[in-house]
């Protein structure tokens, strides 16, 4: 616990608790469980981003939407298609905010006593101005423990008193770095105010199976919750079953490219050249449409021109410039030295790309698990792909993954 100095008014205080939607289906969930609440005090804003969201009726319930899609305008590295963040920082400037404060993506929900339990410690630790509390998080299936760090907090799973709310202006995002600004804000909050912790877990994070928000772009860095547990089956050997998931998932959104290039990965594991390079092609196809790419679409643009006989150097080397951008960002990152060495690989550089994993290990030796999953996984693919691809001191260092 970090603590500063007066804060609060003990009292029955009131909570605002704000909610960004583009209409998910996942919503009805989401406001049920604030309407589940032990506490009662509370009012809940749902915000539209270009919609208006469906009528979940509650007397303490507010619901508008704006008419232009606001979240478009503000794209981050891995959410290009947007972010809700540009809602979230109107919300905290512009609404009538209540004593206490907090969000609930509408893919998440509560658990019954979260504004009970929250409302109790801000009463009785009058000297913080931030409580976390612990998320469960069903679509990676971690615990997030609830501290205010990358990867230890969640959006979902904090409040914040009033004061607090409307001093700290929620970050933007660019295009130059990856979406964290609810933990930059939750950070930013907690050294400024200070901060308690809730070991319990009171948030459920991806609740159910969820489909994305469709915003008529094409989605390249991430998919949703049933296509990823696809990819995962399909790291296992499950490629039957991962290709019938994918299928589905493209026929709901054909936009999303992250989809199709799995399916040209589980097809090349299947040794079907026709339908994996139909696929790949499609990618192709999709990624000539984007214009601000992300390293990891350059990257994967160089391999696929490589092995359609196409110049591949120079996409090869605008990723790796883009890359080097964010190391210097990000120095200790070791997820970018993984990625560099994957990069320098594609140049037939043994030594560079073993350089570059080791500094990635060194950097963060117990941390790196999901990193070193998938460099070990596109060196798997790679070599499917390239007969002059073979590097067996490199399959070395992911022996034991």
């Amino acid at each position: 616990m970090f603590v500063k100095e007066g804060l609060s008014e003990f009292g029955n205080k009131k909570v605002s608790i704000i909610t960004v939607t583009l209409n998910r289906d996942s919503l009805g969930k989401c406001c049920r469980s604030v309407d589940s609440q032990t506490y009662s005090n509370w009012h809940h804003y749902v915000i539209g981003d270009g919609v208006l969201p469906r009528i979940i009726d509650s007397e303490k319930r507010t619901i508008f939407g704006f008419s232009k899609a606001l979240g478009i305008m503000e794209p981050g590295a891995n959410m290009p298609n947007g972010t809700p963040n540009p809602m979230q920082r109107w919300a905290l400037k512009h609404l009538e905010l209540s004593d206490y404060v907090c969000f609930l993506d509408d893919d998440n929900i509560y658990s019954e006593n979260f504004l009970q339990n929250m409302v109790d410690v801000l009463e009785n630790n009058n000297h913080v101005g931030v409580v976390l509390c612990g998320v469960l998080d069903r679509r990676y299936g971690q615990n997030i423990d609830g501290f205010p760090e990358e990867g230890r907090c969640d959006n979902s799973g904090f409040m914040m008193r009033k004061k607090v709310a409307k001093t700290i202006e929620f970050p933007r995002a660019s295009m130059d770095k990856n979406v964290i600004q609810d933990v930059e804000f939750i950070k930013l909050a907690s050294e400024k105010f200070g901060w308690i912790n809730v070991s319990e877990n009171l948030v459920i994070f991806g609740d159910s199976p969820n489909t994305p928000p469709l915003r008529g772009r094409i989605n390249f860095l991430e998919s949703w919750e049933e296509p990823l547990k696809a990819g995962e089956m399909l790291h296992k050997g499950q490629i039957d079953e991962a290709i019938s998931i994918f299928q589905k998932a493209l026929n709901y959104n054909h936009l999303d490219a992250w989809v199709v290039w799995k399916l040209g990965e589980a097809y090349l594991l299947k040794n079907e050249k026709e339908t994996y390079e139909k696929y790949f092609r499609d990618w192709l196809e999709l990624a000539e449409q984007s214009k601000n790419n992300h390293y990891f679409v350059l990257f994967l643009k160089a391999v696929l021109n490589k092995y359609f006989g196409q110049e591949y150097i120079k996409n090869l080397n605008l990723a790796i410039e883009k890359l080097k951008l964010y190391m210097s960002q990000e120095p200790d990152e070791p997820d970018h030295y993984f990625n560099m060495g994957l990069f320098k690989s594609l140049y037939g550089n043994q030594d560079e790309c073993l350089n570059y994993y080791s500094k990635a290990i060194d950097i963060s030796p117990n941390e790196t698990y999901w990193a070193r999953v998938e460099a070990k996984w596109h060196i798997k693919v790679l070599e499917k792909l390239f007969t002059d691809y073979s590097y067996e001191q490199i399959k070395e260092i992911f022996s034991n993954d």
